[in-house]
């Protein structure tokens, strides 16, 4: 599976009775057509399957992933200010299987799975609706 990060930064700026909008780092749109957003990798080069906090906002992605035992998950920060906190996601209660703390951008954590049954987390700063799963098989 392959993801993509968006190649333009949208900025919003409202001053008095205007709003302005300003793209960052993207092509012209009328000048020139902008390739197509390079593909995110499913697994790191150790072979750990790989979760992104935060991209594109409040979400991991993947959301829920399936895994058979013994697989290793990292979560890759790609945001500031986001935590992976084992518990029930609608809830926002913690289990104490795991918790990252609140991380940022660049940030990694891995964890290896090793029994079967479904490994539900959120971020405590983001939840609801912040949330996700693991399950092993």
């Amino acid at each position: 599976m392959l993801l993509s990060l968006p190649r333009c930064l949208f900025v919003f700026v409202v001053a008095a009775s205007a709003a302005a909008t300003s793209l960052l780092g993207c092509n012209n749109p009328s000048s020139a057509t902008a390739p197509p957003p390079a593909p995110l990798p499913a697994v790191d080069s150790g072979g750990a399957l790989l979760v992104y906090v935060g991209l594109g906002g409040l979400q991991f992605a993947p959301a829920n992933m399936t895994v058979d035992a013994g697989a290793t998950v990292e979560w890759y920060w790609v945001m500031d200010d986001h935590s992976v906190t084992s518990g029930d996601g609608t809830t926002c209660t913690p289990d104490h299987r795991f918790d990252t703390g609140i991380q940022n951008s660049g940030f990694t954590f891995s964890l290896q799975f090793t029994d079967s049954g479904t490994y539900n987390y959120y971020c405590i700063e983001h939840c609801p609706p912040m949330s996700g799963s693991i399950t092993v098989r």
